[in-house]
């Protein structure tokens, strides 16, 4: 897999545990909450309409990683097995916004804001790849080394 960069805004960080908790009765999707939460938040002033740190994403077979571009550290790492969602989306404002949910210890949802849609569209290409990867990595695992027998 080559690495490919996609420069976008980060916007913010926000946990959704109760989001996620009690979202199991609605009929709607998981992803139209989570749109419909971050717009509402950003209308009501929860969260800023704009992103002011500009990062570059990278994904690879391990996860992603978003980094600061002006400085080039690592702020983020998100391992694939702790990805649940992403999503992109246009907001009311016109912008073009990923969010990344994942669940280590609690849900935490991530907004960024991307040049376009392609970009968009790139991004969820990779993601969908790197788990391509990773699956393939891990059937080829299994079929070169079987599980040991259990010792009673």
């Amino acid at each position: 897999m080559t690495e490919t960069r996609i420069s976008a805004l980060y916007v913010a960080v926000q946990e959704i545990n109760s989001l996620i908790q009690n979202g199991t009765s609605s009929s709607r999707s998981l992803e139209e909450k989570i749109v419909e939460h971050l717009e509402s938040s950003q209308l009501l002033g929860k969260l800023p309409r704009n992103g002011k740190e500009e990062v570059f994403m990278e994904v690879t077979k391990h996860g992603l990683r978003i980094s600061s571009q002006k400085t080039r550290l690592v702020k983020l790492r998100i391992p694939l097995i702790e990805l649940v969602l992403l999503t992109t989306f246009v907001d009311g404002f016109g912008k073009t916004n990923a969010v990344f949910v994942e669940k280590s210890t609690r849900y935490q949802l991530h907004l960024l804001q991307l040049a376009d849609d392609m970009a968009a569209n790139a991004l969820c290409s990779l993601v969908k790849n790197a788990f391509i990867e990773a699956e393939e990595a891990s059937a080829l695992i299994e079929t070169i080394e079987p599980p040991s027998p259990s010792i009673n």
